[in-house]
């Protein structure tokens, strides 16, 4: 079935515009906030394209026009945050596009592009990087290595490669797309200054400081203001990732202000409970236990944890992650029963999602055998010297010779 734009721009202009204007109306009228009137109106149209795409719906021998929209939804659900109702969307339009198109197609691998970046965001990397994998593949064979929509694959697949502590395939392809985007984009596009930072990021991962300082410097930061806007999120992640180098290098009284500001405006433009303004959240927390401020950090990673049941499935190992920062920070406040509960969630999320190799995981392990620790010497007469010795008795081998030396 050929692509037919007319019968796409229509189908798109009658639902978004004609059909749901009767919904949206009414909403304006009872609803200031906008993100909640957006996230009516697309429950609203969700709810129509379902019924459009049954058994003798308006959509039925469409699957082009229903394709394009579900991606619509799909990718405005993912903006705002609910990965969960963006999932079903864009796989469905994926489905349909490779069916109709093939798996060439721009559309389909648009779709599949989204889809990876939507398991990669809820941190399913094994899902993620087959579609990254060979939607680079494809790119590559059909449009070039340096062509802008294949250096984003690229660009994507290294961010997965280092959220996977493969730093060394991480580094390559990023320092790759880096040098590609410059020669070919110049020095102050946005997807060369994008690239600058992913692999700044990677250095950072590794301790890496002086390599990643050049990268992420004031003048990057003021160039992205300059072309992008103080408030595009590729400025505010510039302005994060600064401020995680400065608190890095001890550098607080830098660090702090970056932190702050990164957050106001995350809360500002993308919500208080958006997946981006809950990692400030933790940035800014974890920079209050280095200062053992832990009362304002236990404040924020409450409010972070708390959200985060809600802007990931059950189970994501991001809950878990942050449930071990705060588990953490109740333990520095002494109040063991409450960080034992976090604990001991904190464990079975991360079990179950990244196993017991990963670094989170290790230290919850730790965190254990430190609560049990001081739980001891405030009640010694409970048993929690035995429960301390279960726990180290559990840490890998390299992490106890690290400690021993």
């Amino acid at each position: 079935m050929a692509l037919r734009q007319p019968d796409i721009t229509q189908a798109l202009n009658d639902l978004f515009i004609r059909n749901l204007h009767a919904a949206v109306a009414p909403l304006a009228e009872q609803r200031a906030a906008t993100d909640d009137l957006m996230r009516d109106v697309l429950d609203e149209a969700a709810k129509r394209i379902e019924r459009a795409s049954i058994a003798g719906g308006r959509f039925e021998g469409k699957p082009l026009i229903e394709a394009s929209i579900r991606a619509t939804l799909g990718d405005t659900y993912s903006q705002l945050g609910e990965y969960a109702a963006a999932e079903p969307h864009l796989e469905r339009a994926r489905l349909l596009q490779r069916r109709e198109l093939g798996e060439e197609h721009p559309d389909t691998l648009a779709s599949m592009n989204d889809l990876a970046v939507l398991y990669d965001e809820q941190g399913r990397y094994d899902e993620a990087e087959p579609l990254y994998v060979k939607t680079l593949e494809i790119k590559k064979r059909v449009l070039g290595e340096e062509h802008p929509h294949t250096l984003n694959s690229m660009n994507n697949l290294a961010i997965l490669y280092n959220n996977q502590g493969r730093f060394d395939e991480a580094e390559r392809l990023q320092d790759k797309t880096l040098e590609i985007r410059k020669r070919v984009l110049g020095r102050e596009h946005p997807d060369t200054l994008a690239s600058m930072a992913n692999l700044a990021i990677v250095y950072l991962d590794q301790g890496r400081y002086d390599e990643a300082e050049p990268l992420l410097n004031v003048k990057t930061l003021e160039i992205r203001k300059r072309v992008l806007g103080e408030e595009h999120p590729d400025t505010v992640r510039s302005m994060n990732n600064l401020a995680i180098l400065y608190a890095n290098q001890g550098r607080d009284d830098e660090a702090e202000p970056l932190y702050v500001k990164t957050l106001e405006i995350m809360k500002r433009v993308l919500g208080e409970e958006h997946p981006n303004t809950l990692f400030s959240m933790m940035n800014l927390a974890s920079l209050y236990v280095e200062q053992e401020r832990f009362e304002e950090a236990d404040a924020l990673q409450a409010q972070a944890v708390d959200a985060s049941r809600r802007a990931w499935p059950e189970g994501a190992w991001f809950i878990g992650a942050f449930r071990a920062d705060h588990g953490g920070t109740l333990l520095k406040l002494h109040r063991y029963q409450d960080a034992e509960e976090a604990l001991e969630e904190a464990y079975a999320i991360l079990m179950g999602s990244v196993g017991p190799e990963n670094e989170y995981t290790s230290g919850v392990v730790r965190s254990f055998a430190d609560l049990y620790t001081a739980w001891h010497e405030a009640e010694p007469d409970k048993g929690y010297d035995a429960k301390a010795a279960e726990w180290r008795a559990k840490l890998p081998e390299p992490d106890e010779a690290r400690e021993g030396g």
